[in-house]
């Protein structure tokens, strides 16, 4: 094989077009987010007595839809992204955050959170939202070394205030179901 076809195995593009190696690090992120994404669909199953949480379940879909987009646009070409999709904003922030003290009202106060991990088979649902919490961790963890890792510009405080806030709410999810 030829230098050239090797590249086409190693090589990807983001969707701004720009040629990337499968293991750099956007790859490496958007890869965890469509993960995470995947088994975040899964949930469904779960919360279908839950009006509120499921129809909050399918707006963070949308909106990571646009998040993984913003990810897998080099940072040249933000500001043509930007034209086209809706980057996470301070108000998707504050949407995770009225959706975790809407839910949180569920409780008398603080005490009445199990913070403890969820190991009896009593709700396969508690475990299933556990498991997204953790995927969530990761691909937050993922998105911190690919800001580590842009030279010429940062991952938006937005994103990465939004993934921590979805943290916030997924565990609670798990306690309440």
């Amino acid at each position: 094989m030829n230098e050239q076809t090797l590249n086409f195995y190693n090589e990807t593009e983001l969707w701004s077009g720009e040629k990337v190696k499968k293991n750099h690090p956007a790859m490496i992120c958007l890869c965890e987010l469509e993960i995470f994404d995947s088994v975040l669909s899964l949930s469904y199953d779960f919360i279908t007595d839950h009006k509120d949480i499921l129809k909050s379940i399918k707006k963070i879909q949308f909106r990571l839809i646009d998040l993984k987009s913003e990810i897998a646009t080099h940072p040249r070409f933000w500001n043509e992204f930007y034209k086209k999709c809706k980057p996470i904003k301070s108000k998707d922030v504050e949407y995770l955050d009225n959706c975790y003290q809407k839910l949180s009202e569920k409780f008398k106060n603080i005490d009445d959170i199990d913070f403890e991990p969820i190991y009896d088979q009593q709700s396969r649902g508690s475990a299933h939202f556990d498991y997204l919490v953790n995927l969530c961790k990761k691909c937050e963890i993922v998105l911190y070394n690919l800001d580590d890792k842009i030279q010429d510009a940062e991952i938006s405080s937005y994103i990465k205030q939004y993934m921590s806030k979805l943290v916030d709410y997924l565990f609670l999810i798990a306690r309440v179901l």
